[in-house]
């Protein structure tokens, strides 16, 4: 009627990944990397009365609209959710995407599996609809001045990000927010003139 997951390395809750807890009443997932849940997941719990997890890696988006209304009801206990969302917002928009819906290939880019490959295309800011699942990314040798930290939250499974030669000249603190996995941080040949500190205190796995 319990289970506790908290502290693996849980970053997606599909429609079929609870599946068989038909009974379960308490959910316990904190210290994961939660970046999507479908909402049919816990639809099917009749006696769930209480969800505890961890959403500093979930986008405060109209997709996830549906958990407010669960936090609301007092049925999901959410750590770090920072999300005022109104419905207004969210007319017209697809509220309940699966978790299994693929992303498409970012436009100018190339994608292999989880390696996405955006090099030599001119750009001046990183792709904002990369994939969830992507491992590696690459965009060097582009126009890129400034970090958009809003694009790297969610990308909790990259290891490697190469953005050398571009036209970086200033690394804010926590220019890299949301990438608690990546080893090679790569930004040699760009401009910089400024690093703050703490611009890569948010990467405790930084080589």
């Amino acid at each position: 009627e319990e289970l506790d997951l908290s502290h693996n390395n849980i970053d997606t809750i599909d429609q079929n990944s609870l599946s068989v807890l038909v009974k379960l009443k308490k959910l316990k997932m904190v210290g994961n990397f939660v970046v999507c849940i479908d909402m049919q997941a816990f639809e099917k719990f009749e006696h769930i009365q209480v969800v505890e997890m961890d959403l500093r890696f979930l986008d405060c988006n109209c997709q996830n609209r549906w958990i407010l209304k669960w936090i609301e009801q007092k049925i999901i206990q959410a750590l770090n959710f920072n999300c005022n969302l109104t419905e207004q917002e969210c007319l017209g928009e697809k509220l309940y995407p699966k978790c299994s819906e693929e992303r498409s290939c970012p436009e100018k880019c190339t994608c292999q599996g989880d390696v996405i490959r955006c090099s030599n295309q001119s750009l001046d800011e990183i792709p904002r609809d990369i994939s969830h699942s992507t491992r590696e990314l690459y965009v060097d040798n582009n126009k890129i001045r400034t970090i958009n930290t809003k694009f790297v939250k969610s990308l909790v499974r990259l290891k490697l990000l190469d953005l050398s030669n571009n036209e970086i000249t200033f690394l804010e603190e926590e220019s890299f927010p949301n990438l608690p996995k990546v080893t090679n941080l790569i930004l040699s040949n760009n401009k910089i003139q400024c690093i703050q500190g703490g611009a890569f205190k948010r990467l405790p796995n930084l080589r």
